[in-house]
């Protein structure tokens, strides 16, 4: 189908191969309050809708905002074992459950199933942010998380799109760190590495386990960049 002429936005999904998940600002009705979602090619103008899945519940009265632990975050992967799309929803209905992990995969699905392997979220993962966009880099999906607790530590959620389980990746370093992707892995950084702003840090995952550290150091008396690598493991 084409694109339709109603207002849309990104999903809170990195692109992958072309592909990315938008949603619709605002929506007709349906049979629940749950968004409706489409996988978009922008450079060919053709889309297919995504089924509706399980709505997340109504705020509680009395919230100014719906709480971050309640979430409900999507990303889009390429799994080369299957050789498929597949679109990942992480939901999280209120701070007893555990998330619920159902998987779509494009054009070869009619509904969302639950997640193959181990779709359970381990413990120390937190609640993963809404205010980032997941990133797929090297067969798997990423979402930055935060833990529970009075340290707020920040965590790396790895989802494996063939095995489909979950796994907890330790951020290196406490920094406000955002995610992306960087020559096909997924990458963190930060805009200020130290108090005289001289230094970028870049981290780089490398297996999914460790951490590689690429800082650019901008040479101020010289007004350039350069870049020095330092083969540095977390």
């Amino acid at each position: 189908m084409a694109f339709p002429h109603r207002p849309m936005r990104n999903a809170g999904t990195r692109p992958c191969r072309g592909l990315v998940v938008m949603e619709e600002e605002d929506p007709p009705a349906r049979a629940s309050d749950d968004a409706v979602y489409y996988v978009c090619n922008p450079s060919t103008g053709l889309m297919t809708a995504l089924p509706e899945g399980r709505p997340l519940p109504l705020q509680p009265v009395g919230y100014a905002a719906r709480d971050p632990r309640w979430y409900n975050n999507l990303g889009i992967g390429y799994d080369e074992v299957s050789g498929r799309f597949k679109v990942v929803r992480v939901c999280r209905y209120n701070e007893y459950l555990n998330a619920d992990c159902n998987v779509y995969v494009v054009d070869d699905a009619f509904c969302w199933r639950p997640a193959a392997g181990d779709a359970e979220l381990p413990e120390e993962a937190g609640y993963i942010s809404s205010y980032q966009a997941s990133v797929s880099a090297q067969g798997h999906l990423y979402w930055m998380s935060e833990a529970e607790g009075m340290f707020k530590e920040k965590h790396v959620i790895s989802f494996s799109l063939s095995d489909e389980k979950f796994e907890v990746i330790y951020a290196p370093r406490y920094r406000d760190y955002s995610l992306t992707e960087l020559e096909g892995r997924a990458c963190l950084f930060s805009s200020i590495s130290d108090v005289d702003q001289k230094c970028y840090d870049i981290w780089l995952l490398c297996d999914n386990e460790a951490w590689d550290l690429l800082e650019i150091h901008h040479a101020i008396e010289h007004d350039e960049e350069r870049k020095r690598a330092r083969d540095t493991r977390f």
